[in-house]
């Protein structure tokens, strides 16, 4: 953003914002959507067919069953005129009772087995139809049927699932719309008031200084809120360009340090750094990036460290045989542990009273994330109130591909 930004820019920006995230929304709830129906058609399909295979091979028998009765009348007709009225009875009624015995128990067996499986199924599968992704059914058989059933438990909970992220990005989106609309509201406000007062000359030639460096400092707060939006928005798209190069890690961060120390000398905080890591230890990172991470976190710590006595910061480069780690230590006024877990998410502030006089723009600690996941990194923190907050970057040492040659 430049310097001279005017609201008519931000209302630019922000509508060319709010379109990506329509479009970028439309687009993966229309791809899962997809998903879901091919999903549900696919199996309502499959249920759908051995149902019918299942009514008809019940049918059959049924008519099975009728022509063993035929099948029965005719060989006692046979026997009567063969061997006699009396011996042919007995024989009669044993053949009858085993016909009938035997067509009843593979009916009842099939029913059990096969048939009332299969309409639970189908039953399973209409609700999911309707939109209930909590439905699971018990699978008791290992033959087809039960395959078919441990299928669906397992397509329903993976539409459950999906139906749980696309409500959750809903409500992200719907809470970005409303912090991003609440903390650009505040600075406009403010702006607007002292802005007023100026043209209308209430304002005394003693306070004008102090009138305009307000309006500076907020107009600088709306910027910065911007640039770190659209940052964020990138990153969390995936569509931010990252040029990765094989740097030496160790010379990289002295660059850092040798900044940082200058800094915080001015500000009287004691500064250390410790590192424990050969000369010739690289990384594959993009240099601008990294710096912002690692720069927001020294910022938090200065910033929210602001009022301890004694403040000291310590900073540390050590590795393992596939890592390298950087270590971020303060002694600063630490996070209570029920609020460490969420500080990665945006917006989130830790103090929200102090985090008014800071200028904070909640986006951070969010944007440093974004930035270390996609070096293929992870970031740690730990904290107690008190006592200090600890924040580690772990990033992957990089390797020659001897496939290539290199």
């Amino acid at each position: 953003m430049k310097d001279n930004f005017t609201k008519k820019d931000l209302i630019i920006e922000m509508e060319k914002r709010h379109r990506e995230h329509r479009m970028h929304h439309q687009k993966n709830y229309g791809h899962h959507r997809k998903h879901n129906m091919h999903h549900r058609e696919f199996h309502k399909e499959m249920v759908d067919r051995k149902l019918n295979e299942l009514f008809f091979l019940h049918k059959y028998m049924k008519i099975f069953r009728k022509i063993t009765l035929i099948v029965s009348i005719v060989i006692i007709l046979f026997l009567l005129k063969v061997i006699g009225f009396k011996m042919a009875t007995w024989i009669i009624i044993l053949v009858l009772i085993i016909n009938e015995g035997t067509i009843v128990y593979m009916i009842s067996r099939m029913e059990k087995r096969f048939v009332k499986p299969m309409e639970k199924l189908q039953s399973g599968v209409r609700k999911i139809a309707d939109g209930d992704y909590t439905v699971r059914l018990e699978a008791d058989t290992k033959n087809e049927i039960g395959i078919l059933t441990r299928e669906f438990n397992k397509m329903a909970s993976k539409l459950e699932e999906g139906e749980k992220i696309k409500m959750e990005y809903e409500e992200n989106r719907k809470a970005l719309l409303a912090n991003v609309s609440h903390d650009l509201k505040t600075p406009i406000t403010c702006i607007n008031g002292y802005v007023e007062g100026l043209l209308e000359n209430v304002v005394s030639k003693d306070n004008v200084d102090n009138y305009l460096k307000v309006i500076k400092s907020n107009a600088e707060y709306m910027n910065r809120l911007i640039d770190d939006l659209f940052l964020f928005s990138k990153l969390d798209m995936q569509k931010l360009d990252f040029k990765f190069e094989k740097t030496n890690i160790k010379l990289y961060l002295n660059d850092i340090v040798e900044e940082f120390s200058f800094i915080l000398d001015e500000k009287e905080i004691k500064f250390s750094y410790e590192e424990s890591i050969d000369t010739e230890t690289f990384v594959n990172i993009d240099g601008k990036r990294l710096y912002r991470s690692i720069r927001n976190i020294l910022d938090n710590a200065i910033k929210y460290g602001l009022g301890k006595e004694n403040l000291k910061i310590e900073m540390m480069l050590y590795k393992d045989k596939d890592s390298i780690f950087i270590g971020i230590e303060d002694n600063g006024f630490g996070i209570e542990k029920d609020k460490v877990d969420k500080i990665f998410q945006r917006f989130y502030r830790v103090d929200k009273e102090r985090t008014k006089d800071l200028n904070s723009t909640g986006l951070g600690l969010a944007i440093t994330k974004e930035i270390v996941d996609a070096h293929k990194g992870e970031i740690y923190v730990s904290s107690e109130v008190n006592i200090g907050t600890n924040f580690t970057i772990r990033l992957p040492i990089f390797k020659e591909d001897k496939n290539n040659g290199e």
